[in-house]
């Protein structure tokens, strides 16, 4: 059996004890399901067990969990993308499990004439260019998040043509806004900076896939302080306590070491979020997550005292 087989072995182990992993907004998520028993002392045991064993392989449960997701968003097909790697706009034809692409693209294979091409690439090379349903913004994107001073022009020199770029089950969506009621010529002007502007979000895929994951953990992580975490590096469970902008999270766990309790920086790719159930949800709401005896509550629940 290799490697990705038993990974995959012990994914359909978590779920058949209804606790499927899943990646949502740059963290990978334990949902326990709710059949699950997770009152009795052996479902928490088994619980326990199985998260430790998944922190065993992260990075390769991260990588399948992030192609499942690619996988599952068939409703991206047929939309219009460009492919930085081989500067070539085309269509989204198909995404494997694994979690790569195939887009196909006109081609001229000789003089006399066009041929639909194809070629498969990692998602994360792939832009995927879409219309914006939203309404123009009123006001300028803050990216005063974004440190390095290039990429944070790039993000606003965007935003500032109508281009918003979003991170979304693993891909990155470059999404337009509509062009306002203005003559010909400018709309053909309009299209010109765009497509240039395509262009060089594209020539910056890392740097922009980067920024995206970070800011859709922000996003995502804001709703999830309080929840409980594990994290494979410190082989510990603690929870979740702050979430920035930007993506930098916090965690509060116990050291096994000295039994006190300390709080890190962590990456969001670097620990496990375990939902909590209906029940430990409505304890931990946003509206009381700032009470000190909510958080005491969360505390002794993580770290089991």
């Amino acid at each position: 059996m290799t490697q990705k087989e038993r990974v995959e072995a012990l994914l359909e182990q978590a779920e058949k004890h209804g606790l499927p992993v899943n990646y949502d907004s740059g963290f990978l998520v334990v949902t326990p399901s709710a059949a699950a028993d997770r009152g009795s002392d052996d479902a928490a045991e088994m619980e326990q067990t199985i998260i430790e064993h998944l922190g065993k392989c992260f990075r390769e449960v991260f990588s399948l969990a992030i192609a499942r997701a690619r996988f599952n968003r068939k409703d991206f097909l047929g939309q219009k993308v460009f492919v930085p790697s081989h500067q070539i706009v085309g269509t989204l034809a198909d995404v494997t499990a694994s979690g790569v692409v195939a887009v196909s693209y006109s081609g001229n294979v000789n003089p006399e004439r066009t041929s639909i091409l194809n070629c498969s690439v990692p998602a994360e090379d792939v832009l995927i260019i879409m219309a914006d349903e939203r309404l123009d913004q009123a006001s300028p994107t803050s990216f005063s998040w974004i440190a390095d001073e290039n990429v944070r022009r790039l993000f606003e020199r965007a935003d500032s043509i109508g281009l918003s770029l979003e991170h979304d089950s693993g891909f990155t969506l470059a999404k337009w806004r509509a062009i306002g009621d203005v003559e010909g010529g400018m709309i053909r002007e309009a299209r010109e900076a765009r497509g240039a502007m395509i262009r060089r979000v594209g020539n910056s895929m890392r740097e922009v896939v980067a920024r995206m994951v970070a800011q859709a953990r922000g996003r995502r992580g804001a709703a999830l302080v309080g929840q409980r975490v594990f994290v494979p590096e410190f082989d510990a469970f603690g929870i979740l306590s702050s979430s920035a902008v930007d993506g930098k999270l916090t965690v509060t766990y116990r050291d096994k070491k000295t039994q006190g309790q300390r709080t890190v920086f962590c990456r969001g790719d670097d620990l496990l979020v375990i939902l909590a159930g209906a029940e430990e949800a409505a304890e931990a709401s946003p509206a009381d997550k700032n009470s000190d005896t909510t958080w005491r509550r969360l505390v002794r629940r993580a770290f089991g005292s």
